[in-house]
């Protein structure tokens, strides 16, 4: 009896995944048989972790590992690094891309040079469809695009302005225009927005704030289109398309409806990393 109350009492391990952007955190408390790609993705500053992380403890949970991705300065790694060490005692396992890891290969000759974030995202890709050619777009702070060949050999993708970057840049340029003084990237987005279904004719602005709107959308979806194109051109007679990063969802109603919006994918792709390196 004593020995099943004492089992009964052991605290829930956690593993935290942890997404270090440019412009925020995210993370993920996952329990031993969890997966991410079910588990809702946290947002926030590094207090909103260390609350998040005390939360968890209070209620009876402990966490026994932790690793993530970092692509914002080196002092924020040692903030994270710090924060971990001071509320669980753990040294954070930072990824970093490789050469190859199990049968992902990255198509840069110096894999240093591709962002850690894609290469987790490629991680997650050939982690769902190992057999099928996929273009990943992650529309976060930039806006990027990979392909990636079934069996998993990484061909090399694009970088290019994120939407808000995009939008700033114009606003910033067209800013003596009556129609977009005082106007913040939020409430263009939040004041013009696109619904599933729409069709072209309901896109084709007529006003100013609708038509920076609605061309600087297009331009991101265009970028998924032109990659489509160019893998066909390229060979590949069929591919997966998938959609990740803050920005995605804002994308879905103008592209086709056999993408995959995957917003988990960088945290699937870390988890197998950490089961796949040496």
């Amino acid at each position: 009896m004593s020995s099943g109350n004492n089992h009964a009492r052991q605290p829930q391990a956690l593993q935290l995944l942890l997404d270090v952007g440019s412009s925020r955190c995210k993370w993920q408390l996952l329990g031993a048989s969890q997966r991410p790609a079910g588990v809702e993705i946290q947002t926030g500053s590094l207090e909103d972790l260390r609350a998040a992380l005390n939360t968890s403890q209070a209620a009876g949970a402990c966490v026994r590992s932790a690793a993530g991705i970092c692509v914002a300065a080196a002092g924020q790694r040692e903030a994270v690094d710090d924060l971990l060490q001071s509320a669980c005692g753990l040294s954070l396992q930072w990824l970093h891309t490789e050469s190859r890891v199990a049968d992902l290969r990255c198509g840069y000759p110096q894999p240093q040079q591709l962002g850690v974030d894609r290469w987790a995202g490629l991680a997650g890709a050939h982690s769902l469809y190992p057999h099928d050619n996929v273009i990943l777009a992650d529309f976060g702070t930039a806006t990027t695009v990979d392909f990636l060949a079934a069996g998993g050999q990484h061909l090399g993708g694009w970088i290019s302005a994120g939407l808000q970057d995009g939008l700033s840049a114009l606003r910033q340029r067209l800013a003596h225009l009556p129609a977009l003084s005082g106007s913040s990237n939020a409430a263009l987005l939040a004041a013009v927005a696109v619904a599933p279904g729409e069709n072209d004719a309901n896109l084709a602005a007529s006003d100013t704030r609708s038509a920076l709107v609605h061309g600087s959308l297009h331009a991101q979806a265009g970028l998924v289109m032109q990659a489509r194109a160019v893998a066909q051109r390229a060979g590949w007679p069929s591919c997966r398309v998938l959609l990740t990063g803050g920005n995605a969802q804002r994308l879905l109603p103008l592209l086709d409806t056999d993408v995959v919006h995957q917003p988990q994918l960088l945290f699937v792709g870390m988890q197998w990393l950490l089961r796949h390196s040496s």
